[in-house]
């Protein structure tokens, strides 16, 4: 449930803030851009939360637990690190500009 709220307070800042600061021709640019971003950070995150949960375990089976006990300490790390990140994730959300950066100048596209 945090991983959730954490990235409704990332993300849809983020969306409004980028795309809001965008012509309107370049929009759908920025939204392929936004939704590719958001496919890589969400991959990346299974990632980290498998490799906390591995070396963890490793960690605890190399130090003589038996393995349930590992595994589920290894998914309690993976879940304070992911809390983690949803703190940091609120904190760049709170930190996110209220007006657009550019005043309505136009951006040169290539």
């Amino acid at each position: 449930m945090f991983i959730i709220v954490g990235q409704a307070f990332l993300w849809t800042p983020t969306y409004a803030a980028s795309l809001g600061a965008l012509n309107k021709h370049l929009l759908p640019h920025g939204s392929a851009i936004m939704n590719t971003i958001q496919q890589l950070v969400g991959a990346a995150g299974i990632a980290i939360a498998f490799s906390v949960t591995t070396a963890t375990k490793t960690a605890l089976v190399a130090g003589g637990e038996s393995i349930r006990p590992a595994m589920a300490r290894g998914a309690q790390h993976s879940y304070l690190v992911a809390f983690g990140m949803v703190v940091v994730g609120l904190l760049a959300a709170l930190m996110m500009p209220r007006k657009s950066p550019l005043n309505g100048m136009p951006i040169a596209a290539h």
